[in-house]
């Protein structure tokens, strides 16, 4: 699914003056849980790299890597992956036995041998935009809007279909009815698949003219997504993001926080409001979600996604469309499932115009498989890289 943000693509937003807060006091005392204690605008103590070296690093095999003072190349496994100019996308999913998917706009593309080479094919056209996941007999379950902009019909629903050749061909098994009585149109927003193999479908459902709010709300299938339960609320204000399970057994999910700035909003507040990226976590497999905070202080740093290793490392990859320095996209790190987050940062990719949003599983042997996205022209295609790489743990 192709995300687009319309002032992402204005040369002159990244001009626009960025109030750098600290998280505590992003929120309204009554809606703050807990904040981190870092500015993200300047990571690892050291500023964002220029747009020259920045070009080098995209052009390059490696990541560069800001801790304590010390900016440092990180060799990363890079491939570019198949397809055709305009076929961006970038969804993935991870099968039995490794085997990886990438959703393009109507292609697939696959790799059994964790990222390093890929083959492609086209998708049944009924899977077009939709997000999908594998089960653990291979069989490919994935969720469609009825219309792009999402508007609803009377009989509106969230299409669930079934593949058994790997995209090929689908067929439809069932749909997730919405609430069209009080709300005007959603955007599906992700699907995501447990270890007990429980399904999660995320859907932004958009309030009439008389609401105050939007909501991100969350429906759970434990029957191959032919019946679905919910909706769940997750949080209001919010979209995009992923969930990624922790060794302790959370569900730990980002999400883009987006709203205006209203009156009751602290005076350090951004004028231009909300536009970050924030966390949650749920205790009961996506029954409820708490502790809602910011990782990010700068607005515009979002579509955040987020992989955890075996020992509670998580990642998370985020654009910077608005600044500090050039547009691209980085990685954060917390070593302790998502509690608190290191003053280190890896600077991902540099692009002209617009980041995709980036995706990454987690293999067998801890090895993440980032897709990111990246132009080299402004308005240009999108292309895609499949990244292997590991975050390096400090010396203790």
């Amino acid at each position: 699914m192709k995300y687009v943000d319309t002032p992402g693509r204005n040369k002159r937003a990244s001009g626009l003056l960025t109030v750098v807060l600290s998280a505590l006091a992003l929120l309204p005392a009554r809606e703050l849980v807990a904040g981190p204690p870092l500015k993200t605008d300047r990571l690892g103590k050291l500023p964002v790299p220029s747009v020259t070296v920045l070009k080098e690093m995209q052009a390059g095999k490696y990541f560069l890597h800001a801790r304590a003072g010390r900016l440092e190349r990180v060799p990363v496994e890079k491939v570019k992956l198949p397809g055709a100019a305009g076929e961006e996308g970038g969804l993935l999913a991870l099968g039995p036995g490794g085997t990886v998917y990438v959703g393009r706009r109507t292609l697939l593309c696959k790799s059994t041998d964790g990222g390093r080479h890929w083959t492609s094919y086209e998708r049944s056209p009924d899977l077009a935009g939709g997000f999908f996941k594998i089960l653990r007999d291979g069989t490919m379950i994935a969720v469609t809007q009825d219309r792009q902009d999402g508007r609803f019909s009377e009989a509106s629903r969230v299409h669930v279909w079934e593949s058994a050749d790997e995209g090929k061909t689908a067929g439809k098994i069932g749909s997730i009815k919405l609430p069209t009585d009080r709300f005007a149109r959603y955007t599906v927003f992700g699907l995501n698949l447990l270890s007990d193999g429980t399904l999660l479908c995320r859907v932004k459902l958009y309030g009439v003219v008389s609401s105050t709010r939007d909501t991100l709300m969350l429906y759970r299938s434990t029957d191959r997504g032919r019946n679905w339960q919910g909706p769940h609320t997750v949080a209001d204000w919010c979209s995009q993001g992923d969930i990624v399970a922790t060794p302790a057994g959370n569900l730990l999910t980002t999400l883009r926080y987006q709203r205006g700035r209203r009156p009751t909003d602290r005076p350090e507040t951004d004028r231009r409001g909300f536009k970050h990226l924030f966390l949650a976590e749920s205790a009961d497999q996506g029954l409820s979600w708490r502790k809602l905070r910011p990782l990010t202080t700068v607005y515009g740093q979002c579509y955040g996604c987020p992989a955890i290793q075996s020992d509670g490392t998580v990642v998370v990859i985020h654009d910077t469309r608005y600044g500090p320095g050039h547009r691209g996209s980085r990685a954060m790190v917390s070593y302790d499932q998502g509690n608190t987050w290191a003053d280190e940062v890896y600077y991902v990719s540099y692009t002209e115009d617009r980041a995709e949003p980036s995706f990454s599983v987690v293999l067998s042997d801890d090895t993440i498989l980032s897709i990111v996205g990246a132009d080299i022209k402004w308005q240009g295609p999108i292309d895609l890289f499949a990244i292997r790489w590991k975050p390096a743990r400090p010396a203790q």
